[in-house]
């Protein structure tokens, strides 16, 4: 019996699914290729026609996690009355994705992952840091000088919510979200 694009299509999805709910379980250095074959209920020997290595099955698993949290942000943003650069803030520093790292924003959960991926991790990474840019800087303005701040405002918003999220003390995270917020809304 043959093994249709489909019945293909439908295991790499399993796959996927599985690597990704590993990554958020404990990370991209976690990801074990047999365990995630198991968990998907393929054997370990399918992998490598569905992917080029383990490197290529994280970068995969990566972007879907960026794009899902991409769209979210952007799910929020339409919500918005008046969308404006404090508005995108707002949703970054919100507790519901400060505390939900696995579905929020993906650069915010994975960029201290990169050191764990080869270069298609990195790639990937890199690609939805600017698409998050591309995102922010137009409630900023237009030209090169508002896409460079657009990316220290990506920036400064991935680290205050890494920082924010590693913090014992509540307070502490809440307060270097208040300051991070003050000062990217001082420039705009």
């Amino acid at each position: 019996m043959g093994y249709s694009q489909a019945d293909k299509a439908q295991s790499r999805e399993r796959i996927l699914l599985a690597a990704t709910a590993q990554i958020a379980r404990g990370g991209m250095d976690s990801l074990g290729v047999s365990e995630v074959m198991k968990d998907a209920g393929l054997t370990a020997g399918t992998f490598y026609s569905h992917f080029s290595s383990r490197d290529d099955l994280i970068a995969t698993a990566a972007t879907r996690m960026m794009l899902a949290g991409h769209a979210q942000i952007e799910a929020l943003l339409e919500k918005v009355k008046k969308p404006s650069l404090k508005a995108i803030v707002d949703i970054y520093f919100s507790d519901e994705h400060v505390s939900s790292a696995e579905t929020g924003c993906g650069v915010c959960f994975l960029v201290g992952e990169a050191r764990f991926g080869g270069p298609a991790v990195r790639q990937a990474i890199s690609e939805q840091f600017e698409r998050s840019v591309e995102q922010v800087t137009p409630f900023i303005g237009a030209g090169a000088a508002a896409r460079r701040r657009a990316r220290a405002v990506v920036a400064s918003v991935v680290g205050a919510v890494n920082l924010a999220r590693a913090m014992q003390d509540p307070a502490v995270a809440k307060d270097i979200l208040t300051a991070a917020r003050e000062q990217i809304l001082a420039g705009s």
